[in-house]
């Protein structure tokens, strides 16, 4: 038998009193030695009436007098040990000998010889009954505030109370009997609980105290050991696991920028293509603006509120008169079905429409409203539709609708979060469009945040910086003409799109990638929206 696994919260209390007896000890060895420094002092000093020996023999005294004190209380932590040490041994004798009696008692007992699976069982559902008999003290106040789903578990706890007070009642005992043995036969129980009384009368001794304690650091530096390593090792894991999908990111980025390659190429090289692009936008809206005019109801705002979990529509009806409809606790829902928003007839024939491009859709609906898009389609508010993306892409005023966002103290978290969170940050640059709680001071992107070396310390007017920048060296000596050819705007585009589009694999969605949480990016705490997608 361990007496260190057994009993290691008893040894711990005396390793304390052991550890403050020898603080004393140290402190009286240290007082005596001051003590009799004096003494000798005292004895150079021949002259009993003079001064010098009445100011050492005032301080002779009251240091040994300190001494006496640390030395009387030494001994009495001594005694305190020696009578604790006593008492915990005659109450872990006292708690065997009272086990023994009851293997004995319960010997041929039909629960003693239970199967330690059955016991699990057991002990597995009395867990569960004494759960649900808790629920009987839910007030109905509280039963009132609880979600649908947890009045429904408390009804059921009150109609079952009787039924589960009667069950517990029966697996106690049997679970009482069954933990004695603990999956032993009584003999081998019994003869466990004999040799543990042996090896406490043998070692749970003053004598001992010294070795148990030892053993006790030892298996403390050994748990301290593992703790550290089990450390390590997750940390190695988190380090292997963002590495990994960091890899993954960059090999998707280079089959995405090849994938996208021709089309941004025949895009750039087709001049007719943006012309045709506007003529068929013309013609949405004409055809938009007919099935508009019979729409007896306009919607002109929308305001978001994610604190409340709370979407406000405005609509002005034939006699100019406006109302506002509340919608509650649907945000979440609305957000999770972005798919099937943007995949909607008239949502698609207006996007294909503003950006042909499947790549700058892609880079469009990063920054639409899957909210917005909801409220003006199920409205049949299609020309509204393409007002607000052209307002989206273009950075323009909306005219025709008015749009709020307030993000403080939002109940969103996740991806959901940094979804609003990257819409805010676009309707924030457009005029008409409000946004409140919008706190950014992290850069991120598409590749998540990255580090600014080099950040430059704010310096006062008047001051010069002292040695040459490289880059203007270079060009301070050019023309402006000559300085503006030399700058090649098509190929720095190029290589940007390049390093922006590493996510995509080849022929597949580009969407899926707005859903894969980049390793660098931190989840935020609800009152900050910082270190999120833009």
């Amino acid at each position: 038998m361990d007496l260190i696994n057994e009993y290691e919260k008893e040894i711990k209390e005396l390793k304390k009193q052991k550890e403050s007896i020898e603080k004393l000890s140290e402190q009286s060895a240290n007082l005596k030695v001051e003590r009799d420094k004096k003494k000798q002092e005292l004895d150079k000093i021949q002259d009993y009436k003079s001064a010098f020996y009445e100011d050492l023999s005032k301080e002779y005294s009251e240091k040994d007098s300190e001494f006496a004190t640390s030395l009387a209380h030494e001994e009495l932590a001594k005694r305190n040990l020696k009578r604790n040490l006593e008492e915990k041994k005659s109450e872990i004798l006292n708690g065997l000998e009272t086990k023994l009696v009851k293997v004995e008692e319960n010997r041929n007992n039909e629960f003693a010889k239970m199967e330690q699976d059955e016991v699990k069982k057991l002990t597995e559902e009395k867990k569960k009954l004494e759960e649900e008999l808790k629920l009987n003290d839910v007030t109905k106040e509280e039963w009132l505030k609880l979600p649908r789903e947890e009045q429904i578990k408390v009804n059921h706890a009150k109609e079952q109370y009787l039924n589960n007070k009667h069950r517990l009642q029966e697996i106690e005992p049997k679970l009482e009997i069954a933990n004695i043995y603990e999956g032993k036969t009584p003999i081998e129980k019994y003869t466990e609980i004999k040799e543990k009384i042996d090896v406490i009368n043998k070692e749970f001794t003053l004598e001992n105290l010294d070795n148990l304690v030892e053993k006790l650091n030892q298996k403390e530096s050994k748990e301290n050991l593992e703790k550290d390593w089990e450390e390590a090792i997750k940390e190695n894991e988190e380090f292997d696991r963002r590495k990994a999908i960091r890899k993954d990111l960059d090999e998707r980025t280079e089959k995405a920028i090849e994938n996208n390659k021709k089309e941004i190429y025949e895009e750039n090289s087709n001049p007719k293509k943006t012309s045709k692009n506007t003529k068929k936008i013309e013609e949405l809206k004409e055809q938009f603006k007919i099935l508009n005019d019979r729409q007896k109801e306009k919607v002109v705002g929308i305001e978001v509120k994610e604190g409340n979990n709370v979407i406000n529509i405005t609509t002005i009806d034939e006699n100019n008169e406006k109302q506002t409809i509340k919608i509650e606790n649907k945000i979440e829902e609305i957000l999770n079905d972005k798919k099937k928003i943007f995949a909607e007839p008239e949502v698609v024939e207006v996007l294909n429409a503003i950006e042909p491009s499947k790549f700058k859709q892609f880079l469009l609906k990063r920054k639409l409203s899957p909210i917005v898009l909801k409220v003006l389609n199920e409205n049949k508010q299609n020309k509204t539709i393409i007002d607000y993306m052209e307002a989206i892409k273009n950075k323009e005023n909306c005219e025709n609708l008015e749009i709020k966002h307030d993000l403080s103290r939002t109940v969103l978290k996740g991806n959901l979060k940094r979804m609003m969170k990257r819409i805010a940050k676009t309707e924030n640059k457009i005029d008409g469009m409000e946004v409140l709680g919008l706190q950014e001071s992290k850069i991120a992107g598409l590749l998540g945040k990255r580090k600014i070396k080099n950040i430059p310390s704010t310096i006062k007017e008047g001051i010069k910086l002292s040695g040459k920048i490289k880059a203007v060296e270079a060009v301070k000596n050019f023309s402006k003409k000559t300085f503006k050819k030399g700058i090649k705007v098509k190929g720095a585009v190029q290589e940007g799109l390049k390093k922006v589009a590493e996510t995509y694999k080849e022929g597949e969605d580009l969407e899926k990638l707005e859903d894969k949480e980049d390793p660098d990016l931190e989840e935020t705490q609800p009152k900050s929206q910082d270190g999120e997608e833009r």
